[in-house]
């Protein structure tokens, strides 16, 4: 891999933890998003989620905040020379922003209890400052 190509890859790693994280500072608090982060074997299933599979919780929008990273890794699944910096077989998890309708904290936290009873979620949370876990899994 050139390594300006390297260098673009760990950018837009970092600028995604950047964007998944940012709350902003005087904002008030944010309780209309979950981040969601697939289980291993979801993420491996090539299933392209929806708005539509997450009407359990009435969602209203769906973002792929792995979308880039998730592609190089269908390409490496695919036997192709693609290095993934940070990321390995065992650690990728496809990460999604799950919008609700209404900014409203008990919704929210009801919204997180049924996404963690589902079996194809490895975790349901809050948005939160500097949150890392938004990017892979650990």
């Amino acid at each position: 891999m050139k390594r300006n190509t390297l260098k673009t890859l760990c950018i837009i790693v970092l600028l995604s933890v950047m964007v998944v994280g940012f709350v902003g500072c005087g904002d008030k608090e944010k309780y209309d998003v979950v981040i969601v982060t697939l289980t291993h074997g979801a993420t491996l299933d090539e299933k392209e989620y929806a708005v539509e599979d997450f009407s359990d919780v009435g969602a209203v929008k769906l973002d792929h905040e792995t979308s880039y990273a998730w592609e190089l890794f269908k390409r490496q699944l695919a036997g192709e020379d693609v290095t993934i910096v940070g990321y390995t077989y065992e650690s990728f998890r496809r990460v999604y922003t799950v919008h609700l309708p209404t900014n409203n904290k008990a919704k929210m936290l009801d919204a997180i209890e049924i996404l963690e009873k589902r079996t194809d979620i490895e975790s349901a949370k809050q948005r939160g400052v500097n949150d890392t876990f938004a990017v892979g899994g650990n």
